[in-house]
C-alpha cells in the first residue's frame, strides 16, 4: 500500500486495525508464537461444551453479563479449548507465559514488538468474558470457563493510543461496530440501523438506553468506548449461515431426471 501510494514509512501517521472480532490466537509472550492454529470464529468445535453450559442453567448468567448468549460463535470457549488440547498450555498459561487476544491484539503486539498487549471494548465484548455492565473482565464468568486471567490483554477506550510501531506509527482503531458512526450519525444521534452481509450477517443499533435483549437472539454489543461517551451498548441480530443461503437462493434450480 505505500509503494502504491508512492510513500516512505514515516509519511504514515497511524495504523488502523480491523478484525475477525471472535477469532482466537494464544501465543507465548517470550517468543510471540502461536501455540496452535488460530480458530476461527465459524469454528463449532466446542458446541457440546456450551450445550452443557446451557443444560447446568449457566447461559442466563452469561447473557446478563455480557449480553451474548452461550455459543461457540464466541471466544471464551474456544480458549478453554486450547488450553484443554495444547500439551502444556495450561501449565504455561497458569505461569503466566502466554498471552490471548482476537486477532487486534496479536496484531498490536506483533507492531510493538510485544510491548503492548491490549484490546478495545468492541473486540473484548465479544468473548463471553467480559461484563459489558462494568467495563472488566468478569472473574466469575472467568471461574466457569476456567480461564487464567493472567491470559487476558488490557481494555483500552477504542479511540485510545495503542502503541507505537516500527517504524514508528502511532496505532489508532477501526472495527466493524463503528459503522453506526459512518451512517449519518453524528453526535451520537440514533438515525439508523446500519446492517452488514457477508458469510455472516448482521445489524447493529445503538441502545441509547442501555442492554435490552427482548427480542429473541438478540446479543448486545460495546460498540465504542471514549471518555466522552463511555460504556454505551449495541443491539445486534445475528445470522450464521447468510453466505450459504445466499449461495442456495442463487443457485440453478434443478429437475428430476
Amino acid at each position: 500500500a505505500i509503494r502504491k501510494a508512492k510513500a516512505k514509512p514515516q509519511d504514515v501517521r497511524a495504523i488502523g486495525i480491523t478484525n475477525q472480532r471472535e477469532t482466537v490466537v494464544i501465543w507465548n509472550r517470550r517468543t510471540g508464537k502461536p501455540i496452535h492454529k488460530a480458530i476461527v470464529w465459524q469454528d463449532r468445535r466446542t458446541a457440546e461444551f456450551c450445550a452443557a453450559l446451557k443444560a447446568e442453567g449457566r447461559e442466563a448468567l452469561f447473557n446478563r453479563k455480557t449480553g451474548l448468549l452461550l455459543d461457540p460463535y464466541f471466544s471464551g470457549t474456544k480458549i478453554r479449548w486450547l488450553l484443554d488440547n495444547v500439551k502444556g498450555a495450561r501449565q504455561k498459561a497458569e505461569r503466566g507465559e502466554l498471552a490471548f487476544g482476537t486477532i487486534d491484539s496479536f496484531l498490536i503486539w506483533r507492531l510493538t514488538g510485544g510491548k503492548v498487549h491490549a484490546t478495545d471494548a468492541t473486540n473484548a465484548s465479544r468473548t463471553l468474558l467480559f461484563n459489558i455492565h462494568t467495563g472488566q473482565w468478569d472473574e466469575e464468568l472467568l471461574r466457569i470457563l476456567n480461564i487464567p486471567a493472567s491470559l487476558l490483554p488490557q481494555v483500552k477506550d477504542c479511540a485510545a493510543d495503542f502503541g507505537t510501531a516500527d517504524p514508528p506509527h502511532g496505532i489508532d482503531r477501526s472495527d466493524e461496530v463503528s459503522r453506526p458512526f459512518s451512517s449519518g450519525n453524528t453526535a451520537i444521534q440514533i438515525v439508523g440501523t446500519p446492517a452488514a452481509t457477508v458469510t455472516f450477517s448482521f445489524t447493529i443499533r445503538f441502545a441509547t438506553a442501555g442492554p435490552d435483549r427482548s427480542g429473541p437472539g438478540i446479543t448486545s454489543v460495546a460498540p465504542v468506548a471514549t471518555a466522552a461517551w463511555a460504556r454505551p451498548h449495541a443491539l445486534a441480530w445475528n445470522i450464521g449461515t447468510t453466505g450459504r443461503i445466499t449461495s442456495l437462493s442463487r443457485a440453478p434450480k434443478l429437475s428430476a431426471v
